[in-house]
């Protein structure tokens, strides 16, 4: 787990800086492995990141991409319905 904790983080690290972002939530089927895999992913960015971020796995699970669809096509909707 420290392996792929290491890589992920590193990846990570990289987005974060360019970012500069307080929180990272991780989602999709990667949120199911919990504290087992944030916990290492966390200590490895405190040391590949200048400032602390906040690290935590999203409550939406493997959701996330049908609650995001669901929220685009509802805005694209009363968008449209706005401006006509």
């Amino acid at each position: 787990m420290d392996r792929v904790a290491t890589r992920f983080a590193r990846g990570l690290a990289a987005l974060l800086l360019v970012l500069d972002p307080g929180q990272v939530v991780i989602g999709g089927a990667v949120s199911r492995a919990g504290e087992v895999l944030l916990e290492p992913v966390r200590r490895q960015l405190r040391l590949h990141t200048l400032v602390p971020v906040t690290v935590q796995a999203s409550v939406l699970g493997e959701q996330a991409v049908a609650y995001g669809a669901v929220r685009h096509a509802l805005d694209a909707a009363q968008e449209r319905m706005t401006a006509g």
